[in-house]
C-alpha cells in the first residue's frame, strides 16, 4: 500500500511495526509484492523459520495455510490420472496460477484420498444413490 511517496508496511498490526516498508519481496504463491517494516520482516523470518511449510509464504497468504493432509496410503497413488493431471495442470496455467501452486495442487490431488472422499459426498450422484437406497 501506498501513502504519498511513501510504501507502508503489508501487516501494521504486529506489535512494533514501524509502519514505514523497508523490504519487499514476491510471494511466491500469490505471486504479489509484499511490504514489511524492519521489524515485521525479522518477526516473520523468525516465525517462518520454524515451519518448513512458510518459506515460500509472505505473512498475508500464511493466514490460509493448508492443513496437513492424512497420512498417504502406500497403496494410493496417481488418484488423479495423467489425463485429468494434463487438463487440470493447464487449466490452472490459464487462469494464472503460479507454478508451485499447481504442482502443490496436482500432489494433493494425486495422493489424498480424503479430498476424493469428500468430493464424493458433495457429488449430486451419491445423493441420488441414497436417495434411492432409502425409498427401497
Amino acid at each position: 500500500m501506498r501513502t504519498g511517496n511513501a510504501v507502508l508496511c503489508d501487516t501494521p498490526t504486529w506489535p512494533g511495526c514501524q509502519l514505514i516498508a523497508a523490504h519487499a519481496f514476491v510471494c511466491n504463491v500469490e505471486g504479489r509484492e509484499a511490504t514489511l517494516c524492519r521489524s515485521c520482516d525479522k518477526m516473520w523470518k523468525e516465525f517462518a523459520k520454524g515451519d518448513p511449510r512458510l518459506s515460500a509464504r509472505c505473512p498475508n497468504c500464511s493466514k490460509q495455510l493448508p492443513e496437513a493432509t492424512l497420512p498417504r496410503d502406500e497403496g494410493m497413488h496417481d488418484l488423479l490420472g495423467s489425463y485429468y493431471e494434463h487438463a487440470m495442470t493447464e487449466a490452472m496455467r490459464r487462469a494464472g496460477v503460479l507454478e508451485p501452486t499447481r504442482k502443490a495442487v496436482i500432489k494433493l490431488l494425486d495422493t489424498d484420498l480424503s479430498i476424493w472422499a469428500d468430493a464424493e459426498k458433495a457429488s449430486p450422484v451419491a445423493k441420488a444413490w441414497a436417495d434411492a437406497d432409502a425409498s427401497g
